[in-house]
């Protein structure tokens, strides 16, 4: 728990040293990108290979995480939920580092798996 205050924290500073943080935008930076981190590791760890290339999640799966992710990043834009949760639409440079934290925590687990795999020759 402690680890991950930090790391929201540090994400926060960043957001707000480049102009991004702005009013509850906060709650959004949290819940997307933890939304999504979550959601990639279930596509990340399910399958010993490297996902999403060389093995495909089911289409009921696919299609959950997928509609998931849809919703999560679209809270901000329906009117009565983002008033309702005083949420503001994010910057739209959020969007950049989102996709930069979530492509290196993507290649971060690839190697972790890589190193589980090596060291016990097999996967959970």
């Amino acid at each position: 728990m402690e680890f991950r205050v930090r790391r929201i924290s540090r994400r926060c500073r960043l957001f707000k040293r480049n102009g991004l943080l702005r009013g509850t935008f906060v709650w959004q930076v949290v819940a997307d990108d933890s939304l999504l981190t979550q959601t990639l590791v279930v596509v990340m760890l399910r399958t010993q290979h490297i996902p999403l290339i060389q093995s495909r999640p089911s289409k009921v799966l696919g299609g959950a995480l997928i509609l998931i992710c849809m919703v999560g990043l679209a809270l901000p834009y329906i009117p009565p939920i983002a008033h309702a949760l005083q949420m503001q639409r994010p910057h739209p440079t959020f969007y950049a580092f989102l996709v930069a934290i979530l492509l290196s925590y993507m290649m971060l687990v690839q190697m972790v798996k890589l190193v589980y795999r090596r060291i016990y020759h097999e996967w959970l």
